[in-house]
């Protein structure tokens, strides 16, 4: 098992894991809508623009975890 530290911006460390490793499929693993800053960005959408299939999953923490979150 290897680790990489990816760029700052999820996009651009997505784009360059794929084109470093190239990747069958994608995992991309969000807190829920309400908190998450990535589903503001709408990654998951501009992820699949890249044309690699894609898994989104969401976490369902308990509303009182999620204040410790956001």
């Amino acid at each position: 098992m290897t680790g990489h530290v990816g760029d700052a911006n999820p996009l651009a460390a997505v784009a360059d894991a794929l084109h470093l490793r190239g990747f069958d499929e994608i995992i991309l693993s969000t807190l829920p809508r309400r908190v998450s800053r990535w589903l503001r960005l709408d990654l998951p959408s501009k992820v699949r623009a890249l044309e690699v299939p894609l898994l989104h999953m969401t976490n369902a923490l308990p509303d009182a975890e999620l204040a410790d979150v956001a």
